[in-house]
């Protein structure tokens, strides 16, 4: 319910520590693009050979708004269902309903989104993209300056 504006966002807390009103727009992000045209096999194969990326961007020709995603849970789970075969196009299997949130959003608001959700799209407030965010991108954010935190 937060995490789609219902209810407020909870308050800083000590649960809540001092990254929770950060904007996500801190992090550094990626733009794991799928190339046009790629085959439903070349993306298995460079999702699986990916470190951190388990989700591609479709975009419009420029690169600047999100039509879609091509995640390799739904590529794998079309391809043994027998939807598509390894030739075809993944974007014939994108993903169109998707979580987007500006980079003004803060890391608590994502980091709760993120609690039911694998992923969300980062954009800009005219809606350009900006990048791409999950757990992983907020963990290691909070890990890395705690770090310099403690360092000092």
């Amino acid at each position: 319910m937060e995490a789609k504006d219902f209810l407020p966002s909870e308050p800083l807390t000590e649960a809540n520590k001092w990254w929770w009103k950060i904007p996500v727009s801190n992090l550094s992000l990626k733009k794991p693009l799928l190339s046009k045209g790629m085959s439903c096999q070349n993306t298995v194969d460079l999702l699986k050979s990916a470190k951190d990326t388990q989700q591609l961007l479709v975009t419009d020709e420029k690169e600047m708004y999100v039509k879609g995603i091509v995640t390799l849970d739904a590529v794998l789970s079309n391809l043994i269902s027998g939807k598509v075969n390894r030739n075809d196009c993944a974007e014939k299997i994108m993903i169109k309903q998707f979580t987007k949130v500006k980079a003004s959003t803060t890391l608590g608001k994502v980091s709760r989104i993120l609690e039911n959700e694998s992923y969300a799209v980062v954009v800009s407030d005219d809606s350009t993209l900006i990048g791409l965010v999950n757990q992983n991108d907020i963990f290691n954010f909070i890990t890395k300056n705690n770090e310099c935190n403690n360092a000092k």
